[in-house]
């Protein structure tokens, strides 16, 4: 359609020329020529019309898709309601998002009030990167005597539509429990 375009303004700019060399020289197909010179300035008028409606909607798919995650205030309140229900850690939960990623860091900050009107202590929001990434959605990241904690996040984190994973750490991996929020799923 952009070819079709780009052609039909040439010819609309160059009819339009001949329109006014022909009248300079006297030329008798003027007529001719500014007919076709304004069909083709029409038809290109109505092929840039059909051109910037398809851009509009190709921008509005990709604020949309840039637009990133976030949880209404429901899904928050559902969020807090079932991380209520989870053990508490003498501990606090390490809260981050990857390097750079400001939807991942946005998103955390949005987690962070929830987790902590459910009782639990927060560190972060940190910005960190983990060597080998983190993938998509949100990693709960926890030790085996952690499980039960882990498993719960994991369970109320998917309950308000977060894509989430969790990761046993080995024993010799400290005694943290991180909610790392990845970069968001395609």
């Amino acid at each position: 359609m952009k070819k079709l375009h780009d052609g039909l303004q040439f010819a609309a700019a160059a009819f339009g020329l001949l329109v006014v060399v022909s009248e300079l020289r006297a030329w008798p197909t003027t007529l001719a020529f500014g007919l076709v010179a304004a069909v083709a300035a029409l038809a290109g008028y109505f092929t840039s019309k059909h051109t910037d409606v398809a851009l509009e909607r190709q921008i509005e798919m990709l604020e949309t898709e840039q637009g990133g995650r976030s949880l209404s205030v429901t899904q928050l309140q559902v969020l807090t309601e079932r991380l209520r229900t989870v053990q508490r850690l003498n501990r606090s939960v390490h809260l981050m998002g990857l390097n750079g990623d400001r939807e991942a860091i946005r998103l955390a900050h949005v987690l962070k009030p929830a987790f902590e009107n459910a009782g639990f202590g927060v560190d972060g929001v940190w910005e960190d990167s983990l060597i080998g990434g983190t993938g998509p959605g949100v990693l709960v990241r926890h030790t085996k005597i952690d499980a039960m904690v882990g498993q719960g996040i994991h369970a109320a984190l998917q309950q308000v539509g977060l894509e989430t994973r969790i990761v046993e750490l080995g024993k010799d991996s400290g005694n943290d429990l991180d909610v790392i929020v990845g970069y968001k799923p395609l």
